[in-house]
């Protein structure tokens, strides 16, 4: 008997240990996280997506105007791998130029703009 039930929690073991949850390069987010100060009203969003190089070349081109408007000491954006927790408003499944996002904004002036007002801040 004892054998009998050693031998089930081999086979346990060895089903759970065969049933690993896998990370696979598609599960993966690129996120573009962005801060600015206009009018000393601070603002804070970010937008991640499973489409790397479209979030890194957003991301690029959103601080490239940023260096071009010479506003590097009230502004930034800076591409991660996720965007951070405590946001007041999530929008899922948003479209920024056919590519699904999803934004965070984390500042109560954007938490208070509906989902297409901030999508339309960001196109």
């Amino acid at each position: 008997m004892k054998k009998m039930i050693l031998a089930s929690m081999v086979v346990v073991a060895t089903i759970f240990t065969g049933c690993e949850v896998s990370t696979s390069e598609d599960e993966k987010v690129t996120s573009c996280d962005m801060n600015s100060v206009f009018w000393e009203i601070p603002r804070h969003l970010c937008i991640d997506s499973k489409e790397q190089s479209y979030i890194s070349n957003y991301c690029r081109e959103e601080m490239a105007d940023i260096k071009d408007a010479e506003q590097e000491d009230i502004a930034s954006a800076v591409t991660g791998s996720g965007c951070p927790g405590g946001a007041k408003k999530t929008c899922e499944n948003m479209l920024i130029d056919g590519v699904p996002v999803t934004i965070y904004a984390y500042d109560e002036s954007s938490a208070k703009d509906a989902c297409e007002q901030l999508l339309n801040s960001l196109n």
